[in-house]
């Protein structure tokens, strides 16, 4: 368990020593244990060989040949190598794909692990590697971002037709497009004092018409969405840290300490340490 959430590395663009453009993608051979981290960033992980185990959120998937994680800025992870793992990664952030894609993608609710096989691993496989070569070939050139960009876009809408999820709910409407804006923008703020009507704003809708159309297209309400993803937040801070509970509400935005406790109570049946208690767990020492 680690001491507090500082202790838990946080990459960032600036930890790539090549990542000089809006978007990375590298080949990359890991050979070692990699600790519990998270990014500030998208990232897609893709196994070409090698087996493993990958620990996200506190659950363990098996890593082998055609495994794949789609894992974003509120992920915990580390990775488990029983034989090396070559892999490839493409790490990028919200304002270099499409909305309409991303958005879908986090509409995916957690499934975000999953295993390519047969032909569609071969063409899945197949735009991996036509991207690579483009960064080789193409890296310095003024088109090569725009390259990148529609490459990655097909991969990540291969990866929701992989989950069988093309026909999301979000349609490609007016209305559909600012639920796309108004998912992202909760993505990248629900740490903070996130209200209603900040919300709205993004896209110009009245709160009560938000609310009304955040709850019909998504199924739950604006605010049982954003505890959501507050209190998965929290209860990885709770299992992987020692940091104080207080500490934590205040990190997953939910302020005071008797707040985020009345609301984890109600969310988990338990308070925030009976939880941390129970599913306390042993981190292993990794090596870099």
């Amino acid at each position: 368990m680690y001491k507090d959430i500082s202790s838990i590395r946080r990459y960032t663009k600036g930890d790539f020593t090549n990542w000089e453009n809006d978007i990375f993608i590298e080949e990359k051979v890991i050979e070692k244990n990699c600790p519990i981290h998270w990014h500030d960033h998208y990232e897609i992980e893709y196994i070409l060989s090698g087996s493993g185990k990958q620990m996200l959120n506190g659950v363990e998937y098996p890593l082998s040949k055609g495994s794949l994680h789609f894992l974003t800025p509120t992920d915990f992870h580390e990775l488990v190598t029983d034989e090396k793992l070559e892999i490839i990664k493409f790490n990028f952030r919200e304002d270099n794909v499409d909305s309409f894609i991303l958005s879908t993608l986090i509409g995916l609710c957690g499934n975000t692990s999953m295993i390519f096989s047969g032909k569609e691993k071969e063409v899945f496989e197949a735009l991996l590697s036509v991207s690579i070569e483009h960064t080789k070939l193409y890296k310095d050139s003024t088109y090569y971002p725009k390259m990148i960009k529609k490459l990655l876009e097909c991969i990540l809408l291969n990866i929701i037709e992989h989950l069988g999820n093309s026909g999301s709910n979000l349609e490609s409407t007016a209305q559909g497009n600012n639920i796309q804006k108004i998912l992202i923008y909760i993505h990248k703020h629900f740490k903070e004092n996130l209200e209603l009507k900040a919300v709205a704003d993004v896209v110009h809708y009245s709160p009560q018409h938000m609310s009304k159309l955040f709850h019909k297209t998504m199924g739950v309400t604006f605010k049982e969405y954003v505890t959501n993803l507050r209190m998965n937040y929290a209860s990885e801070l709770l299992i992987n840290t020692q940091t104080e509970i207080a500490k934590i509400g205040m990190e997953a935005g939910f302020g005071t300490r008797q707040n985020f406790t009345k609301e984890f109570k109600l969310f988990y049946s338990c308070s925030p340490s009976e939880y941390r208690q129970k599913n306390k767990k042993l981190t292993k020492n990794f090596c870099n």
